[in-house]
């Protein structure tokens, strides 16, 4: 299977994981465009746009000594460009030890209302604050939601470590959510472990970590028989071997175009 972004073209492998759920809610769901939440489009906006000026401040200082980091301007969403930003940060503190003592004693063209070595500071959390955003929720043209079939199999479903995961906004909370919270009740009619699914999804851009639920929980899970279902419900995962800057790049260069993708399951 693969996903492929609709202005663009671009295409990321995606290896499903339970085929049945998969299938079934593809088929209830319908050949869809999903699209990144309209709130984390402006919020990557708001940081690229403040680190391509950040850049920009800092490199008119940085003429005068024939030195510069790259630009910015095009390429933010590009995690080629965001390690060669971060290693020439680094680097420029490495060569010139006195490089923030310098910046702030340089007069600046722009106003600005922080100390340059603080811009200079900001530019190396911005770059860290794109990297940390890899959840992505995406939501479908027409929002749908549908009983899961497959609810007998939830445990094993969702103990399975992924890449797309269901969103969950079923009412009621599972019992991994209850036990986070310090509730340990899990029969009651608020507990819901999936029992229906939607149309909402979520990406995570991070490689897969191996987890294990806590025994404790497992064992309380057991003594009132229902399932030790864990945080998520995935779907699917990056087929390997998974080249993490390409998936980063294609999907925040889209999610900044505000663009859509669908899904193309003919080759799954």
């Amino acid at each position: 299977m693969k996903l492929v972004w609709g202005k663009t073209g671009d295409e990321v492998e995606l290896e499903v994981l339970n085929r049945d759920l998969f299938y079934y809610w593809h088929e209830q769901s319908g050949a869809q465009c999903y699209s990144c939440v309209p709130e984390l489009i402006a919020d990557l906006k708001i940081i690229s746009r403040d680190l391509a000026f950040d850049v920009k401040y800092v490199n008119d200082i940085l003429a005068r000594i024939n030195r510069r980091l790259p630009l910015t301007d095009t390429v933010i969403w590009s995690q080629a460009h965001l390690n060669l930003l971060h290693k020439r940060w680094v680097e420029l503190q490495i060569d010139i030890p006195g490089i923030k003592t310098f910046l702030d004693l340089a007069p600046s063209s722009e106003r600005n209302d922080r100390a340059t070595s603080k811009v200079f500071d900001d530019i190396n959390e911005l770059i860290h604050a794109i990297e940390h955003r890899t959840k992505f929720p995406f939501r479908a043209e027409q929002f749908k939601s549908f009983d899961n079939l497959f609810v007998k199999q939830i445990e094993h479903m969702s103990n399975q470590q992924g890449n797309l995961f269901l969103s969950y906004n079923n009412l009621g909370r599972t019992c991994w959510h209850k036990y986070t919270n310090g509730e340990h009740t899990f029969t009651d009619n608020d507990t819901n472990n999936w029992d229906t699914v939607s149309t909402d999804i979520v990406f995570d851009l991070s490689p897969i970590r191996l987890q294990t639920l806590p025994q404790d929980y497992i064992d309380l899970c057991k003594q009132q028989g229902v399932p030790a279902v864990g945080l998520e419900l995935p779907l699917a995962k990056f087929k390997d071997p998974v080249k993490w800057d390409r998936v980063k790049t294609i999907f925040r260069r889209n999610i900044l175009a505000g663009n859509y993708f669908t899904f193309d399951v003919d080759n799954t």
